[in-house]
């Protein structure tokens, strides 16, 4: 979401109260949807809910060139609305699963996405930003 605002405000030039009122109202629904991601974890378990968050955030990535890209503030709060809502699904199980994977005391180290981003977009535009993302999540 870092990226999403500092593209939006810087180069679709959409006022930075409006982009944070978009993110504060998705943000709500965003917390519902992690709501619903730990109320399905019994029911499908967590790896499968991870791999359809995840397959689900891959083919997202199409999406951010039309969509984030337009600078129309409906569709970019459909944008937010679709990313927010795979968040949700994607780390309600994660916190669950990645302490099975990682010991307590061990490293992870810390996402790049928001560094590299901007990068990427003033470079290629959107369109490598969505294929970054979706490497990224392949990986």
């Amino acid at each position: 979401m870092v990226f999403s605002l500092s593209y939006g405000v810087g180069k679709l030039h959409l006022a930075r109260e409006t982009f944070l009122g978009l993110l504060l109202r998705r943000a709500v629904h965003g917390d519902g949807h992690a709501d619903l991601g730990h109320r399905e974890r019994p029911r499908f378990g967590r790896k499968p809910l991870l791999v359809v968050g995840c397959i689900l955030a891959i083919l997202s990535g199409f999406a951010i060139a039309p969509l984030l890209g337009s600078g129309n503030t409906m569709l970019v709060a459909l944008f937010l609305t679709i990313e927010l809502f795979l968040m949700g699904v994607a780390f309600a199980p994660m916190g669950a699963f990645l302490p099975e994977l990682f010991p307590t005391n061990g490293i992870l180290g810390f996402p790049t996405n928001a560094s590299v981003a901007p990068l990427l977009a003033n470079r290629g535009g959107l369109t490598w930003v969505g294929g970054y993302g979706r490497q990224r999540q392949s990986a």
